[in-house]
């Protein structure tokens, strides 16, 4: 029984640092071309946004962030919005 025990209890310890909430980047509603740079990043595990009022906020991922990507914002006559990678500083 105990064994079992100390099994159970390094399983949830596990999970519990696993699915520990981890900065993933930022979104936020600048106008196009004004210069505002966001961050994205792939997880492992679930990205989740959550609300913090207009304007803007942080990403969460509850797992395990890999690689981040940032990005700006542009807008052009030919293409419409796009995303434009920028490097991250």
């Amino acid at each position: 029984m105990e064994k079992k025990l100390i099994i159970f209890i390094i399983i949830l310890f596990i999970l519990v640092i696993f699915f520990f909430p981890r900065y993933c980047g930022n979104w936020g509603t600048a106008a196009p071309n004004s210069g505002a740079v966001y961050q994205d990043c792939t997880c492992i595990g679930i990205k989740h946004i959550p609300f913090q009022g207009q304007g803007g906020g942080r990403i969460i991922c509850y797992g395990i962030p890999i690689s981040y990507e940032c990005y700006e914002i542009k807008w052009s006559e030919e293409n419409g919005l796009y995303k434009e990678i920028v490097p991250c500083e």
